[in-house]
């Protein structure tokens, strides 16, 4: 898949995933199901409701979750994008869906933005040299 970096250019998503340590998390959603997960017909809203809560009690954390992508640089910056309500079969099936690549050239415009390097030069010049 092709996207662009914050000059422009196509990127492969490949490439980013080889640029930067990208990870992909599913955090525990805060918000409800019910009501939230689908907006289609009672009977249908219910269905879908319904089997999110039988996966979620036997463990699966991609039923329902919020997702964090974090892009890091060989500098240690790192960037993060959220996503929340989210659910699907498994990781795989988050990254097909193409909120993945979105939430990734977020992350990799944030850290090759002119504006990103200036605040994250502001904090590193802001502790003393031996802060960990």
């Amino acid at each position: 898949m092709k996207t662009q970096s914050a000059t422009g250019e196509a990127i492969d998503l490949a490439q980013l995933e080889q640029k930067y340590q990208i990870t992909l998390e599913a955090i525990p959603e805060d918000c409800r199901v019910r009501g939230n997960c689908s907006a289609i017909d009672e009977e249908t809203d219910k269905a879908c409701e319904d089997e999110i809560f039988a996966r979620l009690e036997n463990g699966d954390r991609w039923a329902w979750f919020t997702a964090k992508v974090t892009a890091k640089d060989s500098n240690g910056r790192e960037a993060s994008e959220y996503l929340g309500c989210c659910s699907y079969e498994d990781a795989e099936d988050f990254k097909r869906g193409g909120y993945y690549e979105d939430m990734v050239r977020e992350c990799v415009d944030q850290l090759e933005s002119p504006i990103g390097e200036q605040w994250n030069e502001q904090i590193d010049n802001s502790f003393p040299a031996d802060c960990p």
